[in-house]
């Protein structure tokens, strides 16, 4: 087997640190080994090791300029240490000398996209897939313009879902389908997906385990105001119209808590408090229901309004 081969089988083993030993030492050998060099950067990004990654580019400019891919892998180190303009550079480097390179199109429109400039990636993206129409990075990094940086969720879901119909088994795809889509129980039902795939991915396992325990408490907080609305029609004025206006507190804090994991729940939880917390069983009827529901608009803009303070003094405090 040819050294070359060797370090492609320890790449695909995901064998980085056996990978960097032999990268290193062929590199000690002979420091033009251009193969070596490309590999050894390789090793380091899957390591995370940004820094070292970067000084080892600087010491293989020399032999490894010539290349594309070593401008691409430069590039994308100086990308994760937020060096912007540095990585723009590298992107340019890689296009001017393979210009058609689906992968350097790319690479350019995320390094834009990282500076604000939405227009210039959404170009980059598109030329990409214009490139090669199932460039897999291009189309969800267009996604994720639209879902992340623009906040059209609307228009980035049917695009991961047209993706995932080619690559089902695609975590990170599904990953960014679950942070856009609003019913807690599909997102979480995504994320039990992309766990699945990943069982050491400890983000997601976290923040599967938050919306179980989020939905648990939801169903109990409801059930509890629900019925304590009901039994409140059987007190006596005034206690009922505090008892009344207390749970109306309570449910508007309740959605303002919703607010912060779904954006479909609280209107529904807040129609239904309203109905129980408005009308005794004996006065249900259609003209309840559609006052109920007239209500429920306005106590749902004062409960987002709610969240949307607490979320700014939040940030405030962080």
């Amino acid at each position: 087997m040819s050294l070359e081969n060797r370090f492609d089988v320890l790449y695909q083993l995901d064998r980085f640190d056996q990978l960097l030993a032999e990268t290193t030492r062929a590199l000690g050998q002979n420091q033009h080994d251009v193969q070596a060099g490309l590999y050894q950067l390789l090793a380091l990004m899957h390591q995370k090791a940004y820094t070292d990654a970067l000084a080892a580019s600087q010491r293989l400019q020399a032999s490894c300029g010539f290349s594309a891919l070593f401008w691409h892998l430069t590039g994308f180190v100086q990308l994760q240490l937020n060096q912007l303009k540095e990585a723009e550079r590298s992107a340019h480097h890689a296009l001017a000398i393979s210009p058609n390179g689906a992968d350097y199109q790319d690479f350019l429109g995320l390094v834009w996209m990282h500076q604000s400039n939405m227009a210039g990636a959404q170009a980059q993206f598109i030329k990409a897939l214009e490139t090669a129409p199932l460039h897999n990075q291009a189309w969800l990094h267009l996604a994720q313009l639209y879902g992340s940086v623009c906040g059209r969720a609307d228009i980035a879901r049917p695009m991961i879902k047209t993706y995932l119909s080619r690559e089902p088994n695609d975590a990170f795809a599904l990953e960014l389908l679950a942070d856009y889509t609003q019913s807690p129980w599909k997102k979480q039902a995504l994320l039990a997906q992309v766990l699945a795939i990943n069982p050491m991915n400890q983000e997601v396992s976290e923040s599967l385990r938050t919306q179980g325990v989020n939905r648990h408490r939801f169903i109990w907080l409801f059930a509890l105001l629900a019925l304590l609305a009901l039994s409140s029609h059987a007190l006596a004025e005034p206690l009922a119209i505090y008892a009344k206006l207390s749970l109306l507190a309570m449910s508007i804090g309740l959605s303002a808590w919703l607010f912060s994991w779904s954006q479909r729940l609280p209107a529904i939880s807040m129609f239904g408090l309203l109905f129980f917390i408005g009308f005794a069983p004996s006065e249900w009827s259609l003209i309840s229901l559609f006052i109920a529901g007239v209500l429920t608009a306005g106590a749902s803009l004062l409960s987002y309004g709610v969240y949307w303070v607490w979320g700014k003094i939040s940030t405030t405090k962080v």
